[in-house]
């Protein structure tokens, strides 16, 4: 549950950095907690001895995914250049 609001968190910051000035460590911040709440579940099914469920990736979701990134990462570098944070 941890990681999905992280996560809603993260969608949610993207969203406003396309509206409005954001904190230029915001996003990295709350991919990378979100990344440490995936790595806890992680250690934690294996200290109970739960089996892993691996993922596949889909091309195309990593197409838009990475599409999305490129414009995000193009507004925060708008951002910046204005001297805005």
């Amino acid at each position: 549950v941890a990681r999905t609001v992280a996560r809603r968190a993260e969608r949610d910051f993207a969203a406003l950095a396309h509206r409005e000035a954001v904190p230029q460590y915001g996003l990295p911040y709350l991919n990378r907690l979100s990344d440490l709440l995936f790595i806890l579940c992680r250690v934690l099914n294996l200290a109970m001895g739960q089996e892993e469920t691996l993922w596949q990736r889909d091309k195309a979701d990593t197409r838009k995914l990475s599409a999305q990134f490129i414009k995000l990462e193009s507004a925060l570098k708008f951002d910046a250049n204005q001297g805005r944070k």
